[in-house]
């Protein structure tokens, strides 16, 4: 599936709706990379998609030595809400993002908002 925009420039997603790691002008031209996954910076999202109207936190970018459900546990314990990990992304029920945010800059954590 393509999505289009105002600058000429065409999005393919793939068959499960991910964007790609790279993007290309209209004409077929490299433009650059989307998203690195191993820039060191941890992302957290406010979510609310395919969740009956409820807002989730979504938290994701670890490297592969982090222990994510230690630092799932340890984000429930702080923002006193209930959680999962789900395909390595930290899922924290309600607007938690205050909350996360202080918990992984205070553990020298580089922390990005992602969306609105």
């Amino acid at each position: 599936m393509s999505k289009k925009n105002d600058n000429n420039y065409v999005f393919s997603y793939n068959s499960e709706g991910e964007m790609p790691k790279h993007f290309f002008d209209k004409s077929g031209n490299f433009i650059g990379n989307v998203n690195k996954s191993n820039d060191g910076f941890i992302r957290v999202q406010l979510d609310k998609k395919s969740r009956g109207g409820k807002t989730v936190t979504l938290v994701w970018g670890f490297n592969e030595t982090a222990d994510i459900n230690t630092i799932c546990s340890e984000l429930k314990k702080k923002s006193a809400s209930g959680g999962a990990v789900k395909e390595s992304k930290i899922e924290i029920q309600g607007d938690k993002l205050a909350v996360i945010e202080k918990y992984l800059l205070d553990n020298n954590y580089k922390v990005k908002k992602v969306g609105g």
